[in-house]
């Protein structure tokens, strides 16, 4: 009689119930994703909310531009979402507003509370 290697029984990889949580994590972060888009200032809105949570304050700081079509940049980052949400630490930041055939223009403020802030740029000089 010839010898025969042991093979032991195989395991899957994942469960059902593994293969069924993870397919509904996907779902909930692809609705989540589509949400985001269709309506960002919810979720500024519920992020807020949870950061709260966790000791995070949050200051709201309200930008106005003129023009109005001008693009506003929080510390060198482009944001589509106003008013612009910050951790209140007392930080330094930098609002900047830029719009073609306009000079750029900048405002420092300190999170420290809600702020109001209005930059107005001024026409590109022509040589």
């Amino acid at each position: 009689m010839a010898p025969t290697l042991y093979e032991p029984p195989r395991k899957r990889l994942l469960s059902r119930r593994a293969v069924k949580v993870l397919l509904v994590l996907l779902v909930v972060a692809g609705a989540g994703g589509y949400l985001y888009q269709r309506q960002p200032g919810w979720f500024a809105h519920a992020a807020a909310s949870f950061l709260g949570l966790f000791g995070y304050e949050l200051v709201t700081i309200n930008v106005a531009t003129t023009p109005t079509r001008a693009n506003v940049l929080l510390d060198g980052e482009r944001m589509t979402e106003l008013p612009l949400r910050v951790r209140r630490d007392g930080g330094s930041h930098r609002v900047s507003a830029v719009a073609p055939g306009f000079e750029p223009t900048e405002v420092t403020f300190t999170a420290d509370g809600d702020k109001h802030l209005i930059l107005t740029l001024k026409p590109e000089r022509r040589h």
